[in-house]
């Protein structure tokens, strides 16, 4: 029975050795890929930033210089602003989507470590699973002495 404990902790600790190499690349690639992802995020988020930054400025700029300037000119201003402000829509819906685009992104490297976690625990069973087999196959005469406890 000590032998067979002392078995047992062996190949535990083996199958452990032998799959944190591949869960830690695992681990790593997952973290790399959100991290090169999320770099990308931030910079198309930032760009939106400093790009509704000039339209707040212009737009303020603009209208400072409404009152100074005729009719002619408020009409152009006017237009001018449709135009920020239809640029501002156009971004607003771009920042939807880049949210939207993070909470997918968010979700599926949530799946995907699920998925290692599940994969890990699935190869245990079966590494165990199979040393029972081995060890019941190896032990022959044990094998016959359950089975009349059995009966």
């Amino acid at each position: 029975m000590g032998v067979q404990m002392r078995e047992e902790e062996r190949i535990r600790a083996i199958v452990k050795q032998e799959l944190e190499e591949p869960l830690d690349e695992v681990k790593k690639s997952l973290k790399t890929s959100f991290s090169r992802q999320n770099i990308s995020l931030k910079a198309d988020l930032e760009d939106i930033a400093t790009q509704i930054g000039e339209l707040n400025t212009n737009l303020k700029a603009e209208i400072e210089n409404i009152s100074a300037q005729d009719k002619k000119e408020h009409i152009k201003v006017k237009d001018d602003i449709e135009t920020l402000t239809g640029q501002l829509d156009s971004l607003d819906e771009t920042l939807t989507i880049l949210t939207s685009r993070i909470e997918t992104f968010d979700d599926e490297i949530s799946n995907r470590w699920s998925l290692v976690v599940k994969l890990r625990k699935y190869t245990l069973d079966q590494l165990m699973s199979e040393y029972k087999r081995l060890t019941i196959n190896m032990r022959p005469g044990k094998n016959e002495t359950d089975e009349k406890i059995e009966e």
